[in-house]
């Protein structure tokens, strides 16, 4: 097979890495602006040469350019398989695909810890859940100034809200569909962006639980942690961690620590997708996160 990356960021090379160790590719190419060593790169996809001569896409480029690079790979190859990185837009008219298989790129379905939470509350509905990420945006890449990148650009689509984004994937898939959503999104920090650095939402599920989220970029200490309860039991996952604590009605605690390496979580999920997808985030599923996301936008106007 023949993959095309969009994008050769770090989440460009991570995922050419992850592809090449698959050994599924016999080439890997790029869409960037930035040149490669050895790398056949192309400065944009119309000019790519012979574009269906590729069965694997991944668009990993800033989130604002996603709109239009799925939009043209839709109208230009069909019969693919794209995986676009989360979140699937910034802005503009939610686009119908047609037709290629696409996938969202939210990685933390493949963790340890989210899985065996998903086994746990398999067909127990959730009365209450809290979900957390907290982080700091300066410490998220050490070998660039936070303020150059797209992060910290509301223009590119970044943000708290866009950027952590996978919370409100995973929820959705923990807990259910929402039926109501409230949020709110803020900059109260000292940081240099003009994107928001925090959000709060809370959403009411379709079988009548609560489920509260907080994500910040402002936070010193890293925390990304789930909360949930049923009227059976509580548990605790933490994804920093990688632990799960369990407690029943007997009160007897159980604590579980998983073992991840994050370039696990990558393969796991473009070997899901290129073999029809049965655990990642589909175009549908995708798009719901992105009602998610509009809706708070626009409460937060």
């Amino acid at each position: 097979m023949k993959a095309l990356i969009i994008g050769c960021g770090s989440i460009g090379q991570r995922h050419d890495e992850v592809l090449r160790n698959t050994g599924l590719f016999t080439d890997i190419d790029f869409v960037s602006r930035r040149q490669q060593d050895g790398r056949t790169v192309y400065a944009s996809l119309p000019e790519v040469k012979d574009i269906n001569r590729y069965d694997y896409f991944v668009i990993a480029s800033e989130t604002s350019k996603h709109y239009e690079q799925l939009v043209w790979l839709d109208s230009n190859v069909s019969g693919r398989t794209i995986m676009c990185e989360k979140p699937l837009f910034a802005d503009g008219v939610l686009p119908e695909i047609r037709n290629n298989r696409v996938f969202a790129g939210y990685v933390l379905r493949f963790h340890p810890v989210v899985q065996e939470l998903r086994r746990i509350l398999s067909g127990k509905p959730v009365i209450s859940a809290n979900v957390i990420c907290a982080s700091y945006l300066p410490q998220w890449r050490k070998d660039r100034d936070y303020r150059t990148t797209y992060s910290a650009k509301a223009a590119e689509g970044g943000g708290a809200l866009l950027d952590l984004s996978h919370e409100i994937d995973y929820s959705l898939m923990l807990f259910g569909g929402f039926a109501e959503v409230r949020g709110m999104t803020a900059k109260v920090s000292k940081l240099e962006t003009d994107s928001e650095d925090t959000v709060s939402i809370i959403a009411k599920t379709e079988s009548g639980g609560v489920v509260t989220m907080n994500m910040d970029y402002i936070s010193r200490i890293p925390v990304r942690k789930i909360l949930a309860h049923t009227d059976e039991f509580t548990v605790s996952a933490d994804i920093i961690e990688n632990r799960i604590e369990f407690c029943g009605q007997d009160g007897e605690d159980v604590v579980t620590d998983f073992i991840i390496e994050r370039n696990e979580m990558f393969d796991a999920m473009h070997r899901d997708a290129l073999a029809g997808g049965t655990l990642g985030c589909t175009y549908a599923e995708g798009l719901e996160v992105m009602k998610v996301i509009r809706t708070v936008q626009e409460q937060s106007r």
